[in-house]
């Protein structure tokens, strides 16, 4: 696994719900290579997912926003995310019941992270 504390805490605070890895109730699209547009409807793990497959996808939309695979690696302290990341969201966002549930720990202390909560609170 390749997913550091600092990408954790970022998927979580961008891809969950209320902070936290989320099996369902997420929708967004995604844009293939094929420039078409795609809508969908999961969890966390699965937008991370879509973002991994770079050579598939080129941007996934998420409340009204883009997201591309390099911002997710530049979160992740610049390291390259695999598919087993996304694996590791899905056995941590809660589902099914009893699993552990990851929320994020970040503190939002720096001015990045105060307007990206401020972007999530619109």
């Amino acid at each position: 696994m390749t997913l550091t504390e600092n990408g954790k805490n970022y998927i979580a605070t961008t891809f969950g719900i209320n902070k936290c890895y989320a099996a369902y109730g997420l929708s967004w699209s995604y844009l293939g290579t094929d420039n078409q547009s795609y809508n969908e409807t999961g969890g966390t793990a699965q937008i991370v997912s879509r973002l991994i497959l770079t050579s598939l996808v080129q941007a996934v939309t998420y409340n009204g926003q883009n997201y591309t695979y390099a911002a997710l690696k530049a979160a992740n302290n610049n390291t390259d995310l695999i598919l087993s990341d996304a694996q590791w969201i899905a056995q941590n966002d809660g589902t099914p019941s009893g699993e552990a549930q990851y929320c994020s720990t970040e503190i939002c202390n720096t001015p990045s992270c105060k307007v990206q909560m401020v972007q999530m609170n619109q």
